[in-house]
Parts: C-alpha cells; structure tokens; sequence
C-alpha cells in the first residue's frame, strides 16, 4: 500500500467524524421575540407623545367646533336680512369665503395631526428597535423577531388574508419573549 493510500485510511474517518461532531455540536440560534405592539403602546414616553397629540387634537377640534358655531350663527342671521340689501350680499359672500377658510383648515389640521402621529410612532419603533438591540448586545442573541399574539382578524377575506400573509412569525415559545425586558429597558425600571 502506498503511504498515501494508508494517510487516507487513517486521516479520512478522523476528519469526518470531526466534522461531523462539530456540525453535531453547534448550539442553536439564540433567538428572542417581542410583542412590538406592546411595547409601542405600554411604553411611558410614547404614552405621553401620544397624550400631547390627543390634547392637541382635542384643543383644535374645540377650537374649529367653535368657529362652526359662528359661521351657523352668521349664516341664521341672514335668513332676517333682505336678500336684495347690499349688506346681505356682502356677508354671504364673506360667510362663503369664512366657510372655505375654516374647510381648508380643518383639512389643514387633520394632515398635521396625521404627520404627528406619524412622527411619534416613528419615533416610539426607532426607541423599542434600540432597546432590543441593547437586549440583543446584552444577552449574546443572534436575532429579535417581532410577534403579534393578537388572533388574525379582519372584516373580510383580503383583510385576513393580508393578516396572516404579514405575520412572518408563526408561533413561538414563550419562555424566548423578552416583551417584558425590552419595557423594562425603555422604562429605566
């Protein structure tokens, strides 16, 4: 036999057998989920910038409710003028202009209110993606997954089609969700 014949013989099952205990060998990935939702919704400054829109939401609705009230008041008013007076021509004309100022407002308002809320739910994801970075960094985990464990619903077929279609992660064990963690990191307890 040659000498590389006997290397093979003795080298080959070596290096399977070593390869294949070390393939056997590996841990698994350590994964993590978390119920983002959640964590959005019960964290404390996210609480608050959602407090501030809605209070902002609520002082513009009271204001643009009372700035109805005096067009509706204007506009009953005329209903006692003479329609062939110039002063009648004058104030509907000038209640037309008000009544698509306050229009253009309220469309105004709900665009801002729209960016606002756009902007704090960024804001809130950027906030809870860092916190499961810090969780991931501190704990030596590979990956964090978003979970809903709401039910898939929806009012109609595409609706619950879309449901299930965007939730990536079928199920997962509980004893790997660090929802509770990531709170706890966002909220300094």
């Amino acid at each position: 036999m040659r000498p590389t014949s006997i290397f093979l013989l003795i080298a080959l099952p070596v290096l399977v057998a070593g390869a294949a205990s070390s393939t056997l060998r590996q841990d698994p990935p350590r994964i993590a989920t978390v119920d983002l939702p959640r964590v959005i919704r019960e964290h404390e400054l996210s609480k608050r910038d959602y407090e501030e829109i809605d209070h902002w939401k609520k002082g513009t609705e009271k204001m643009l409710e009372e700035q109805g009230k005096e067009l509706k008041r204007r506009q009953d008013a005329l209903e006692n003028m003479d329609p062939a007076n110039e002063e009648y021509r004058k104030e509907l004309d000038s209640i037309k202009v008000e009544g698509y100022r306050l229009k253009v407002q309220e469309e105004s308002l709900t665009k801002e209110l729209e960016r606002k809320t756009a902007q704090a739910l960024s804001q809130a994801h950027r906030r809870a993606v860092e916190a499961c970075k810090k969780h991931l960094d501190d704990h030596g985990l590979e990956a964090v997954f978003q979970v809903n464990p709401a039910p898939v619903g929806g009012k109609n077929r595409e609706e619950v089609v879309n449901e299930i279609v965007l939730r990536e992660l079928v199920t997962h064990r509980a004893d790997v969700d660090i929802t509770e963690a990531v709170l706890a990191i966002l909220n300094g307890t």
